[in-house]
């Protein structure tokens, strides 16, 4: 499959998601670049990183509600394996986050193992 067909799949499956998938992916590769950083005056980077990153994730998901890939939010595992196959799909069109994607995996495995409370 071509990029540009990708594209247009991603715009008609995803209408709502898109936006937020596109910050998601953003976000992600910030919380890579900043994982381990201080700022000036010796506050963490990476932990406004990874709530910004979390907030995204949550409106992604009531988005994959909107656009019927996702039933029910008080599943989480069922809601970032929604968010999960989406990424996937927005990686094939948009590969030029190396650092979020990786980021997006290793949030993806992590959650997977300790997923939040409901």
């Amino acid at each position: 499959m071509t990029r540009d067909i990708v594209e247009r799949m991603l715009s008609h499956q995803y209408p709502h998601s898109m936006r937020h998938l596109q910050q998601l992916i953003m976000d992600a590769e910030r919380c890579q670049q900043n994982h381990g950083k201080k700022g000036w005056f010796g506050g963490d980077k990476y932990q406004p990183a990874l709530e910004r990153f979390q907030n995204t994730l949550g409106r992604c998901m009531v988005a994959l509600v909107d656009d019927s890939k996702l039933a029910n939010l008080n599943d989480p595992i069922a809601a970032i394996e929604a968010v999960n196959t989406a990424m996937g799909m927005f990686q094939m069109a948009y590969n030029n986050w190396p650092d979020g994607f990786s980021f997006w995996r290793a949030y993806h495995a992590a959650y997977r193992l300790h997923p939040p409370q409901v």
